[in-house]
């Protein structure tokens, strides 16, 4: 990995993403950090990078971001060894992306659960002053239960919030 160098995504003007640049680290894992994070639906989200689209044929999941980003790339430890020859500032070894694309409802959904549940875990009170109880708890349960055409990554995450609810109520 390179030292110190991050990936910055950033979805309408706010960077909502801080990642550490690693060069072997596939394209699509940082679009389904994406998608999760922004609610963007993943099939229709763009990834730029200096007005170049990361997505594509040619941008494929499984491809690696010294490949994807090309010249955009930060230096790899071994282009300055130990020491910046390039004269640029520790700032350069910043590279930003810009996150588009439509709200995908379903990733809005897990969004919003997840925060209320959070904050139900650590004893705060949820939006609206809404109680915390086992009306909340069901709404909660029925909103995900009513989730469709979920892929594998949301199946599992829906397991894992389903069994928060679960031990949030039983704790309570």
């Amino acid at each position: 990995m390179t030292s110190g160098s991050r990936l910055h995504i950033k979805h309408s003007g706010t960077i909502v993403l801080d990642l550490p640049y690693s060069p072997l680290q596939q394209l699509g894992e940082i679009k389904e950090l994406v998608s999760q994070k922004c609610c963007l639906d993943r099939g229709k989200m763009n990834l730029i990078c200096k007005g170049r689209k990361l997505n594509g044929i040619a941008f494929p999941d499984d491809l690696i971001m010294k490949e994807a980003l090309g010249k955009n790339a930060p230096n790899a430890p071994s282009d300055n060894i130990g020491n910046n020859t390039t004269g640029l500032s520790e700032s350069a070894n910043i590279v930003l992306l810009q996150a588009l694309g439509p709200k995908d409802p379903i990733q809005e959904s897990f969004m919003v659960i997840e925060n209320d549940l959070g904050k139900a875990e650590r004893g705060e009170e949820l939006d609206g002053g809404k109680p915390v109880d086992a009306v909340t708890y069901g709404e909660w349960s029925e909103k995900l239960d009513s989730l469709q055409d979920l892929n594998e990554i949301d199946r599992e995450r829906r397991r894992g919030l389903l069994k928060r609810i679960e031990d949030l109520e039983k704790n309570k």
